[in-house]
């Protein structure tokens, strides 16, 4: 076997350990973003209606993060009448994403100590 079928073999035996590792980086990030959104959303925005869900295709794994109905839309976009809005879910998204690459890389690095 050559180096590159033991690396192969390695990341195969591990893909089920490294999935089930980053399925649950991704599932405290989206809870992260949407306790941050929920502090920055407007008042009358509830917990309840920002809410997510998590995606495995089995060759990536997503959190999807959205508002229920159309006032959290308005208020993260805005309309005519209030330019630019108020986003809350963005600025809330937007550190998160750093922190997730930051513990995905530490997983993956795991495979090689």
């Amino acid at each position: 076997m050559s180096d590159a079928d033991d690396v192969a073999a390695m990341f195969h035996r591990a893909g089920s350990e490294i999935a089930g590792e980053v399925r649950k980086t991704v599932f405290k990030g989206a809870l992260n973003v949407k306790k941050t959104a929920v502090g920055l959303a407007p008042k009358h925005l509830h917990t309840d209606d920002i809410t997510f869900e998590i995606e495995d295709s089995g060759d990536e794994i997503a959190a999807v993060i959205e508002t229920r109905g159309k006032g959290g839309a308005i208020f993260e976009f805005g309309t005519p009448s209030l330019p630019g809005g108020r986003p809350f879910l963005l600025p809330a998204l937007e550190p998160e994403g750093d922190n997730l690459e930051k513990y995905v890389s530490e997983i993956v690095a795991g495979l090689f100590r």
